[in-house]
C-alpha cells in the first residue's frame, strides 16, 4: 500500500479479508497467524519506470492544466 492512502479501518478490513481467504485456501489457521501490510512511501516504488509519487504529481499537473485551458476557452466563448 502507498503510505498514507488507506485508513486504519481499510487496513483492518484488508487484513481480515486476507486471513479469511488464506483459511479458505489452506484450512484453519492458528489465531496468531500474522498478516503484514507494508506502507511504502510513494517515492520509494512504482512500475513501468515511474514512481507512484511521479504519477500523482503528473496527474495533479494535468488536472490543473486542463482546468486552466477550460477556463480560458470559456472566457473567450468556446463551448
Amino acid at each position: 500500500m502507498t503510505d498514507g492512502t488507506n485508513t486504519k479501518a481499510e487496513k483492518a478490513a484488508f487484513i481480515a479479508a486476507v486471513f479469511e481467504t488464506m483459511e479458505g485456501l489452506i484450512g484453519p489457521l492458528h489465531p496468531e497467524s500474522y498478516i503484514h501490510v507494508d506502507d511504502v512511501r510513494a517515492e520509494a516504488y512504482g512500475y513501468g519506470g515511474l514512481t507512484q509519487e511521479f504519477r500523482f504529481i503528473a496527474a495533479e499537473i494535468e488536472a490543473r492544466e486542463f482546468s486552466a485551458r477550460r477556463e480560458l476557452a470559456l472566457s473567450v466563448g468556446v463551448r
